[in-house]
């Protein structure tokens, strides 16, 4: 099906793309990101293709892929994070509190020093709307 998407149909499935990969983010299969990848990867590309819209790939859509890779147990999932999250910034899409706690994670697996640099300027746009908890 995500041959056939045009513009509508891309932004009609917004939320059935979102449901896939909240499904995907419970599972712990190995071959699990990769395959949800695959599809985040197809759907950034129709749309840079269609209207260079951002409507179908959201602030949810990149939480769920991070999460998706933040559950694996792949070793290059932590440099895979830190390479959606630089992607969803160049977007403009915000990440809430569980997005930014997944990147830091990686960020200290990595230990990629540029990254935490992305990670804390974030933090500090975001300060005053991030509850006790976050």
């Amino acid at each position: 099906w995500l041959q056939k998407l045009d513009s509508q149909s891309l932004k009609a499935s917004s939320n059935l793309i979102d449901d896939v990969f909240l499904l995907w983010s419970a599972q712990r299969g190995p071959r699990t990101p990769w395959r949800a990848d695959e599809v985040f990867r197809t759907i950034s590309s129709l749309i840079r293709d269609l209207d260079n819209s951002t409507s179908a790939v959201n602030t949810l859509t990149f939480k769920l892929m991070l999460q998706i890779w933040s559950n694996s147990e792949d070793p290059i999932a932590g440099r895979k994070i830190l390479d959606l999250f630089s992607e969803m910034t160049a977007l403009k899409a915000k990440p809430d509190g569980t997005t930014l706690r997944i990147v830091l994670e990686a960020v200290q697996k990595e230990k990629a020093e540029q990254s935490l640099e992305l990670v804390s300027l974030e933090v500090l746009k975001q300060w005053d709307s991030l509850d006790h908890d976050e």
